[in-house]
């Protein structure tokens, strides 16, 4: 069981990833659950334009650095508040009661303790799966996260826009979203080992999820939160978020932690969005919720292609017929200037990343079985797994959505909800269906219908929490035994999070425990710990392996320097390295030498022994495997305490040096 730090590290996360964009909300006149359903998405937005900006002043990215940045920037925001108020229009629309709606004192003092609890059932089901605090995800992108999260605190610059350029190995980054990784180097210390701050800070983010999915449902319920049954909807939200594995599979199993970031911030900027777009709300709740829009996409673009496929329907079913209703609010003029802004935004991202999404758009996934795809959605497990689970009482949440939307549909109330999960789930079966337009469409998703069906389970998360809105009004107007039945449905709910414990620790473990991992281990128990004792033996010299061998990890974890730091480059390219290197001739050695490649490391132990579950990683890259001619390299150092006697292995080459 993981130490205390780590839960103390995932609650820091939490905090700081609420309390500066909660205080935006509220010099914004947002308040209460609403400003802390926004608040992970306005948090974001402002480290992520830290990120950005700090690199343009010379700026080491650090915690000083970050605060001074999100003090700037609100401090900014108050001053452009002020000038607004003092000088806008009279006819602007003050602040509404019911921007401030508060719940009763009985579901007040209730939200918190489901709120807690979900929180705490997420932490402790996701500490279950991991064997240290210290273990990385053994996965392509969760090697490149960690090592990411690295070279931005060895050069200090967090930028999307070229910070990750030391980890290429052409030393070029177009773009790349670093939110996640600026966000986890800030609050990183020599007191948190990088290890630890990787695994915490992916389950800090989960359980920030459950908050944001709870903010959702708040914004969704449109009624009058006087009603028991809103009450019993917003208590209840928390525990139904937590039986979802959908935010658990994304941070592990395909340990995409920056799009995490962005769909943990979705659901409350999608609620802010909702009120804004369907409410009489004041100038600064509809600019806050703007802001939060901004957030997730500077979180992720892929995010704000999700949020945006949630709210089309809002935007074109609410928000325009408003905003054509209202035009005459401000100046023409004001107005025109907005559209052209927009229209300046989108041309000046098509032609800033062009290169990129053409790369998107022309990248082949081969396609998956609509069966398997179903099976997925309806378990909501990835399709990516090599274990299966049980579904659990998550049919119970099914359930609850359908009856949620046939609520929604027969009420003839927030349509836009139903199209949204609709529209989600017919791109997430498109996403995954040969090249033809759809799947083109769905291309900035890079194909993977994972991605979606985490969208899908906010949409759903939503519709359910209605469900049990229109279960608890039924009950209010009939005999004991519907609500005999209302009570058998939350007893179902408050057990499904306790009931999905095993799938959530199997997911971790899958990903984190190198005794366990599904897709086969990168760096076993004996790699991770022989790290410290190869940096001593190399020093700044470069080590060479294959890319999935285990030491780029060491990168992070202990300085070690290997020459595939990501371990993307493969194929073709390592296929060009061994016929560049193998010879050790003079061409070779020149090479080498260019590179600072003085050492050579091979794991001849491919089975991970003792592991209870599957086998070593298979050498995708066996080729480099190959270059041990003991004639012109020098065995240097051996681990000891590899359980058959073979192991990691670290050789000198001795003939070029």
């Amino acid at each position: 069981m993981p130490d205390a730090g780590w839960a103390l590290f995932a609650l820091a996360i939490i905090i700081f990833a609420l309390a500066p964009g909660y205080f935006l909300a509220r010099l914004f006149r947002v308040h209460g659950l609403q400003a802390a359903a926004m608040a992970p998405s306005l948090t974001f937005g402002m480290v992520g334009a830290a990120s950005i900006v700090a690199p343009w002043l010379h700026l080491r990215w650090s915690f000083p650095v970050v605060a001074s940045f999100l003090v700037a920037q609100i401090l900014l925001l108050a001053a452009v508040r002020a000038l607004v108020t003092h000088f806008g229009r009279r006819s602007l629309p003050t602040a509404h009661s019911r921007d401030s709606e508060a719940l009763p004192y009985p579901a007040r003092m209730a939200l918190p303790a489901t709120i807690g609890l979900a929180i705490a059932i997420t932490l402790c089901q996701f500490a279950r799966g991991l064997a240290k605090p210290t273990d990385p995800s053994q996965f392509w992108d969760g090697l490149f996260h960690i090592n990411a999260i690295k070279v931005v605190q060895l050069y200090g610059n967090a930028s999307p826009l070229g910070g990750l350029a030391p980890i290429n190995p052409d030393g070029k980054v177009d773009f790349y979203p670093t939110l996640y990784h600026a966000f986890v180097a800030a609050l990183t210390t020599k007191s948190t080992p990088l290890g630890l701050a990787i695994s915490a800070s992916a389950a800090g983010l989960i359980a920030l999820g459950i908050i944001t999915l709870t903010g959702l449902t708040h914004s969704l319920l449109t009624y009058s939160p006087q009603t028991p049954a809103k009450q019993l909807a917003i208590v209840a939200t928390p525990l139904i978020a937590a039986g979802s594995l959908c935010l658990t599979q994304l941070g592990t199993v395909l340990s995409t932690l920056p799009y995490l970031c962005a769909m943990a911030a979705t659901p409350g900027a999608l609620g802010a969005l909702n009120i804004a777009a369907t409410r009489g709300t004041h100038w600064g709740f509809r600019a806050a919720s703007a802001l939060a829009a901004l957030g997730v996409l500077i979180c992720h673009p892929i995010g704000g292609f999700s949020l945006l496929l949630l709210c089309a329907p809002l935007v074109f079913g609410k928000a325009l017929p408003l905003v054509w209703s209202r035009r005459k609010v401000l100046d023409p003029r004001i107005y025109t200037l907005i559209w052209i802004l927009i229209a300046l935004v989108v041309l000046g991202g098509i032609v800033g990343f062009f290169g990129p999404m053409f790369r998107v758009l022309s990248y082949y996934r081969a396609p998956t079985a609509p069966s398997k795809l179903a099976f997925s959605l309806l378990t909501d497990w990835p399709t990516m797994r090599r274990a299966v689970g049980g579904t659990s009482l998550y049919i119970l949440t099914l359930a609850l959505a359908a009856l949620g939307c046939i609520w929604l549909v027969v009420n003839r109330i927030n349509h836009w909800i139903v199209l949204s999960l609709a529209l989600t789930c017919a791109f997430y079966f498109s996403c995954s269906s040969g090249m033809g337009l759809l799947r083109r469409l769905t291309s900035p998703w890079y194909m993977q219908p994972e991605r979606l069906q985490t969208a899908f389970s906010v949409a759903l998360m939503a519709t359910a929490a209605i469900g049990i809105y229109a279960i608890g009004t039924w009950a209010t107007t009939r005999g004991a035994p519907a609500k005999l039945l209302t009570c058998f449905a939350l007893f179902c709910i408050a057990v499904t999070p306790f009931a999905r414990a095993h799938e959530r620790s199997e997911l971790v473990a899958l990903s984190y425990d190198p005794m366990r991992i599904g897709w086969g281990t990168f760096a076993t128990r004996t790699e991770l710990n022989s790290f410290a004792q190869i940096k001593q033996i190399t020093g700044s010299a470069t080590v060479l392996s294959v890319p999935d061998s285990g030491v780029p990890f060491g990168y992070a974890l202990a300085g070690v320097n290997s020459y595939y730091k990501h371990a993307s480059t493969i194929g073709k390219t390592e296929w060009a390295l061994f016929k560049k290197i193998a010879p050790l001739d003079s061409a070779a050695c020149k090479f080498l030498r260019s590179q600072n490649i003085q050492y050579y490391y091979k794991d001849t132990d491919p089975t991970a022994s003792g592991a209870r579950r599957g086998r070593k990683r298979t050498k995708r890259t066996a080729r480099l495997d190959q270059l041990i001619p003991e004639e012109k390299m020098t065995l240097v150092w051996k681990a000891a305490s590899a359980p058959t006697g073979e192991g990691p292995r670290l050789y000198k080459i001795s003939a070029c040096y």
